[in-house]
Parts: C-alpha cells; structure tokens; sequence
C-alpha cells in the first residue's frame, strides 16, 4: 500500500512552516509575538504526522506479508479461481491456474479453447454437460481429467456458481478449480487394497463378487465356470516351516496359476491356499482341459530358499447357469465340489452334482446335531475285540465311538468324524473318548479281565493340540488306569511334522503310554524315520489283509510290513480279518495279533460282557 498524496502534501506544508519559522528567528534574532507558539504547534503536528506515517508504513508491511503469506498457501494447495463472462465468452482465471494446467493464466484467459484442449478424452463428453449445466443457470460440480503440456495426467475438482443480474438474467458464472490428483491417488490405492489381496497382488473375494456380479446380471447366455482350488498339504508346509516360506511359496504358486491362463480368464486369491478362477464362455470340456492342465503343472515341485517342496491342487468346479444362478450359489457349490476332490484322494479335479447338494444338506443336518450330542449324552463307546492269533486268547479291545440322535438315527463315524475335526469339536469329543474308555476298562479288570488292555483313536488335531499330553496325564490320574494299559492309536500323518511328533512321543514315552501306528502303509511312512520313532505297534491296514488272495503284490507288501515289524522289534496287528485263511496265512508269517469280523464286530459293553463271559466258558471246557 502507497501512502497517499493528501498524506504526503498535509506533510510537506507543515514541514516548510516549521523551516520558514526558523529562518525568520535565525534572520531577525527575535519571535515575532505569537510565533513561538505557532512553532511549537507545528512541530507537535509534525510529530504527530511522523508518527502516523510510521504507523501507516509498518500496517503496510503486514499487510503485504499477510498477503503474501496467503498467496503462497492458496497456490501450495493448488488452487485456481475462474471466472466465465456471459456476453463476451470469454475466461478469467487467477494465476493458480499455471499450476493446475501446466499453462499459465494469461494463456488460458485469451485462449477460450485452451484449456478444453487439455481435458483427458474420455471426459470430454461429461465436461461438455457440465457446461451445459452451468449455462442453464444450475450449479454444478464436476471431476475430470487433464493433460498436461508433459504428457502428465491430472486429476480436477471444478465448481461452478451461476451469476444472475437483477432481471434474472445470467451473466457471468465463478468458480474454483481445485487439484485432487494426490486424493485419487490415495483413493486408488485404498480401493485396491479393500479389492486386493496384498501378498500377491491378486483381486480378493469381494472383488470377486463385484466381478461376477457383473457378468450375470449381463446375462451372459454362454457358461461360465467357477474352479475352486485349494492346495494340499499347504498347511502342514506352513507350519512346518514358518509363514514367510509359505508366504513365499504362496507368490509362486499364484505364478504358475497365472501361468496357465489365457487373456481373459480371471484369478483370485480367495483366502488362505485358496484360489478361485472364472472361465468365460467354456464348455465342460475345455474347462476340463484346463483343470488337467493346472494339476500337470503342480507335479514340478517349488523351490522355496533353496528348498524343494511339492503341493498339489484339488479343484471343485462349478457351471454357470446350471449349477446356480447367482454368485453365493455358484461358489458355494465349487466348494462342495472341491471337498468332494479331497475325499477322492487330493490332487484331482471335480464337478459338481445334485448328489452334492444332497450330501452338503446332510452335512449340515449333522454339524447342527453334533454341536450338541456331547452335551445331550448321545454318544457310545463299542468295543471290538483284538486276538492273539497263534492262541486265540483276548490281549485287548478298540474302543470305536457310535452316535445315536433321536431325529437322525445312528450316524456313521465316517460321516460325523470329519465334520468334528473340521469344526474343531474333535477335541471335546476325543477327551470324553478317551475317559470313558479309561473308565471302562478299569471297571472291566476289577470285574476279573485280566490283563486287558484299550486301544483308543487319536485324531491329528488331537494329536497337535498343545494340551495333548497334559490331558492323557490327567485322565489316567482320574480313572486309575494304570498307563501300559492304555495304547493310543495315530495316522502316518505324524511323519508330516517328524520334529514336533518325535517329542510328543517321546513324553508319552515317559507316562507309559503305547502308541499304535494305524491304517499302516496307506500314508507317508517313511522307514528312516520309523525307526527312530518310539512307537510300540504297527497295524496294517485293511485292504492289505483282503488282498491275500486276490494280488500277489499286496501280498509281498503285507509280509514285508511283518518281517520289518518284527525286525523293528514292534507289535504287528493286522485289521479287518474276516476269513480263517487269513487267519492261518497271518499266522504262518509270524502275525502277532488281530482284529475283525471273523472274531467278532464292535460290541456294546453289554454285548462285550456277555461274549467275554461266553469265551471263558468255552475255553475251560
């Protein structure tokens, strides 16, 4: 801000009063009367302009930096203010233009075109209704792109206020243009993690449903299909060895996957080692094709550090429309079908079925009983009878667990026992098990069993949970079994985790516990460390047994699994005996014990008691 020239004039003449009233004193050596009066006046009014006018300069220079100081803001934000002039079609715009357009403001005021030009292509057509709008006399807001003179791409925010005259007419209209490439930015990325598995880089489920969403409610005439894929055996990698491995190996096995897709087909991370992929326009033979093509692949291993590790896909696939015409239904019976690929030995491919539907209904018919069967008392203990096959004599009983509910009836153990490991209820169920086995046996030796011992079955989630031990203790500490009495039964799955397994069986070494390797030969067994493991039975699985007299391969295997048995100096138990010849082709190669139908089927305790009573009879007369 200037200072004014009255300011600068109304200084000036007081200025030459007090000179020329000096003069006058210095020429005359004397005041004229009145003079010094007037003097002093006008030197107190020169003071008090000085002092004005230092005020005045100093407001001055706050003001400028205040301006200077929002100027400098307003254009950090990049912010531009415009202006649209009716009559004349012509623009204004405020220096922040510069910034926000790459061109500055003069430019963009005397080029009306100019600054279209620069608007992004595809929005070009909604920028033209913006205008549109605004030239009606509404208010409008609009974001859009530009391009600047750089190539680069810009976003905009841009609001429009209509002016109107006092008759109402338009004549101008104001606005502000605001620069929100950086807010785009953001809500992209935000966008893409909400849609977007972070480890791979994959779209995620609700993307997915965004995506499929999409494709029928276009009413896609042609098939679509839905491959559900999970891996097998991801679990046990990841715990094995750490979740950065299977991280890892995760982004690898998401390339291979990508690998095997053609332009058009969609992938996404589902969750977990689970995978989802859409195929468009396909018939069930090529999405076969391309089921084969993704297992032949998984048969090359990944190397993870330097590791090398297999995993194997098992893929459940359902069509669009007949397998379900909406999203929820097409996954959900993918995943049927997937289930359906596990049960069917992993690494293998399945479409589904209404049978399916009917098995899915069933399952949840049992899941909603089973949650409350231990609460209600609906649960059993048979027990089946192991034989000393060179004497015939009873050495000991497998408790089996049978389920009765009022509205379902008997449930087989094959049907609820993987839902229980699956809801987690196998841990609850296996410790009443195990009690109630315990329990029983101990009533039995102090009724004259003599001797008699109880094998009882233990899950692999049993086996995992850290509890495990602790609850073996304790539940031989509540019944009084004495531990050589009681052998626990578990799978070759062990052999999956050898370091975790080896201390578990060691400390059940220690309680006194026997372990049994059950359903031997049909998992991972691995002789090395067999060996090293300290397991007190082998029981060899059944369909080893039927084959006797059917494969002369089977029969190599079961008198290999004997004579090793014995070199290894464990207890050999063949399972599902139903035939004398078997019994005397066991004996003949030095079988110790056995089990099955041919001695008798799992019995209530009842049933138990009154067989065990008939055998004594019969073998003292």
């Amino acid at each position: 801000m200037k200072i004014k020239p009255l300011k600068q004039l109304i200084f000036a003449v007081l200025l030459l009063q007090v000179i020329f009233a000096c003069f006058e004193f210095f020429m005359f050596g004397e005041w004229k009367a009145g003079e010094l009066a007037r003097l002093l006046v006008l030197i107190a009014a020169l003071l008090f302009v000085v002092k004005a006018l230092n005020q005045l300069n100093e407001e001055n220079q706050r003001l400028k930096k205040r301006r200077d100081e929002f100027e400098q803001t307003f254009n950090s934000v990049k912010v531009a203010l415009w202006s649209f002039d009716v009559k004349t079609s012509s623009f204004l715009f405020s220096s922040g233009v510069s910034r926000i357009f790459g061109y500055n403001s003069e430019y963009l005021s005397h080029n009306t075109n100019a600054w279209r030009e620069a608007v992004y292509p595809k929005d070009v057509k909604k920028v033209r209704a913006f205008e549109e709008r605004l030239l009606r006399g509404e208010p409008a807001t609009i974001e859009f792109r530009v391009i600047h003179p750089n190539s680069e791409i810009r976003w905009l925010r841009v609001d429009g206020t209509p002016v109107f005259d006092r008759e109402g007419r338009l004549v101008k209209v104001n606005g502000i243009i605001l620069d929100i490439t950086e807010v785009k930015s953001y809500e992209e990325k935000i966008d893409r993690m909400a849609h977007h598995d972070l480890l791979t880089g994959l779209p995620n489920r609700y993307y997915l449903k965004k995506y499929l969403a999409s494709l029928v409610e276009s009413h896609v005439k042609k098939q679509l299909a839905i491959l559900f894929i999970d891996l097998d055996r991801f679990k046990v990698i990841n715990d094995t060895q750490g979740h950065t491995f299977g991280d890892i190996l995760l982004e690898k096995v998401t390339e291979r996957l990508q690998n095997c897709l053609s332009k058009n087909d969609f992938i996404v991370r589902y969750g977990g080692d689970e995978f989802i992929i859409v195929l468009q326009n396909v018939t069930r033979e090529k999405v076969s094709h391309m089921a084969e093509t993704i297992i032949e692949r998984f048969a090359e291993s990944f190397v993870v550090n330097g590791l090398e590790v297999f995993t194997t896909p098992s893929i459940g696939i359902s069509m669009y429309p007949e397998d379900g015409r909406d999203i929820d239904t097409l996954i959900k019976n993918a995943d049927a079908a997937m289930y359906l690929a596990k049960e069917r030995g992993k690494n293998n491919y399945q479409f589904y079925n209404s049978s399916l539907h009917e098995k899915n209904e069933k399952k949840m018919r049992i899941e909603g009983k089973l949650r409350k069967a231990l609460e209600h008392n609906e649960f059993v203990l048979y027990y089946q009878p192991k034989i000393e096959l060179s004497t015939n004599r009873l050495v000991g009983v497998e408790a089996l667990i049978r389920w009765y509910n009022k509205e379902l009836g008997f449930v087989s153990p094959a049907d609820f026992i993987p839902i229980a490991e699956e809801l987690g209820l196998i841990i609850p169920i296996g410790k009443w098990i195990l009690r109630e086995a315990c329990r029983q046996c101990v009533e039995w030796q102090q009724l004259g069993f003599k001797n008699l011992s109880v094998a009882v079955n233990i899950s692999p989630r049993q086996f995992k949970d850290p509890s495990f031990i602790q609850t073996v203790v304790n539940i031989l500490e509540e019944t009084g079994l004495s531990p050589h009495y009681l052998e626990l039964e578990i799978t070759e799955s062990i052999m999956e985790d050898i370091k975790r397994s080896r201390a578990i069986l060691e400390k059940l070494k220690q309680v006194g516990v026997k372990v049994a390797i059950d359903d031997f030969g049909t998992g991972y067994s691995s002789l090395h460390y067999l060996c090293h493991l300290p397991i007190n039975t082998i029981k060899i699985d059944k369909s080893f047994v039927d084959g006797i007299h059917i494969s002369a391969e089977k029969v190599a295997i079961l008198q290999t699994i004997i004579d090793m048995g014995h070199r290894l100096q464990f207890e050999v138990v063949a399972e599902g005996i139903e035939t004398r010849s078997q019994v005397d082709f066991l004996v003949n190669h030095s079988c110790q014990v056995g089990q099955g139908y041919y001695f008798n089927k799992p019995l209530s305790v009842n049933d138990f008691e009154k067989w065990y009573i008939a055998q004594a009879f019969a073998n003292k007369a």
